[in-house]
């Protein structure tokens, strides 16, 4: 008898130990972490509506992941939804002020919204950046933006980095309709 109950004795032990083990196991693959893998992986198949709310299931366990919370912003600026974009990327902003990745998305969502002044203050955060920033605007943004603010800031650029002649020409090309601007008129006076 003494042995029947050694047995059942272990076997209660093993059967106690298999099932915390397996919770353990369950908490793990339903971490943030975990969620967020889940949700690359949608990503990679194409599959960004379902990526998106993985990651914000991912980002309710895990809000402060930098990286969770700029591929959050970066498909909402994907969907074409920039304000929820600017919201997750100037959380990820605060989580780490010297991502230039954060910064150059930051410019060009406030340029998307037709903020050139603060597009602008993001690109002077850039280290080293002001030069790869224009480059990348111009290929980004000839998607049929604001040409009246693209030249505009790009002449913001091109004399921020010292470059007047090319001030000078993005200058000109800045449409008629945004020439009776306060923008344009500062502009003008930073040229002369």
């Amino acid at each position: 008898m003494r042995g029947r109950k050694a047995i059942l004795c272990g076997m209660a032990i093993l059967l106690t130990a298999c099932a915390h083990t397996g919770g353990n196991r369950s908490k793990d693959l339903d971490s943030g972490e975990y969620t967020f893998i889940r949700g690359m992986n949608l990503y990679q198949k194409g599959q960004k509506r379902e990526a998106l709310d993985v990651y914000l299931r991912a980002y309710e366990k895990t809000p402060r992941n930098p990286v969770l919370v700029k591929e959050i912003g970066l498909l909402y600026g994907e969907s074409g939804d920039y304000d929820k974009a600017l919201e997750f990327f100037q959380k990820a902003e605060k989580l780490d002020k010297r991502d230039r990745n954060v910064r150059e998305n930051l410019a060009y969502l406030y340029y998307r919204k037709g903020d050139g002044k603060r597009a602008m203050e993001q690109i002077r955060q850039i280290p080293n950046g002001p030069r790869e920033a224009i480059e990348k605007l111009l290929r980004e943004a000839d998607d049929g933006g604001d040409d009246g603010l693209r030249y505009m800031l790009l002449t913001r650029l091109y004399l921020e980095t010292g470059e007047r002649e090319k001030a000078g020409d993005s200058y000109r090309l800045i449409p008629e309709s945004a020439k009776n601007t306060a923008d344009y008129a500062e502009i003008g006076a930073l040229l002369k």
